[in-house]
């Protein structure tokens, strides 16, 4: 598995696991979240030739919630980390143009964050090395 990370609190992993490709993400979001990602919610990856790459959610992930810190920099936090399958063209695709924009479905709402063009490119090189 590789991985990069997208921006403050969101990471995005690749994997191939007996010529099945996944890509998962990690994403820690302020405060307690009670709606999760279900089977088959979107996963949008932008890329900076422009092409939308959508992607379904593979399995239902409820938030983990706990406090984080300690003191007055205690906060609660909930985190995802969802896993969406996807094809090897799919992983080239990614791998040939930077990451500009992810977006996530998550219960009843979207949530998206811009890539800057430094992790954008980490993110594609990431996604490249599991062709290799």
């Amino acid at each position: 598995m590789t991985s990069a990370t997208i921006a403050k609190s969101w990471k995005i992993g690749f994997s191939i696991n007996d010529a099945i490709y996944a890509v998962s993400l990690v994403i820690v979001l302020p405060g307690e979240i009670n709606t999760g990602i279900n089977k088959g919610d979107s996963l949008y990856i932008k890329l900076k030739n422009n092409e939308i790459i959508k992607l379904a959610a593979s399995n239902n992930v409820s938030p983990k919630t706990y406090v984080a810190g300690s003191g007055a920099y205690a906060a609660v936090v909930s985190d995802f980390s969802p896993v969406y399958e996807c094809t090897k063209e799919e992983i080239m695709k990614i791998s040939q143009s930077p990451v500009t924009v992810i977006r996530i479905f998550v219960g009843q709402q979207f949530l998206e964050t811009p890539v800057d063009e430094k992790n954008g490119k980490k993110i594609s090189d990431a996604a490249g090395c599991i062709l290799e």
